[in-house]
């Protein structure tokens, strides 16, 4: 709450580095997350149609940013 906050507040470099300082750790661990998702529904018997919702979404989660990112910022490289 505090990175939003200093988002709408601050001036662009600087709320763009409160984002960056709030998000980038959390968006390290987005893939342990659903591995530990996925891991929970196994071992808690979710079922055939709950394993095919956590590994579409799974799938849906941790493919998004490299196809957003060479959508967007091939030209950056």
């Amino acid at each position: 709450m505090l990175s939003l906050a200093a988002y709408f507040v601050l001036p662009f470099r600087a709320s763009t580095l409160a984002m960056v300082i709030g998000l980038g750790p959390l968006t390290l661990m987005r893939p342990l997350a659903v591995a530990a998702a996925c891991l929970g529904a196994v071992i808690n018997g979710g079922g055939g149609s709950a394993m095919l919702v956590g590994a579409i979404a799974g799938a849906a989660v941790l493919c998004v940013e490299p196809v957003v990112h060479r959508r967007w910022y091939h030209h950056a490289l």
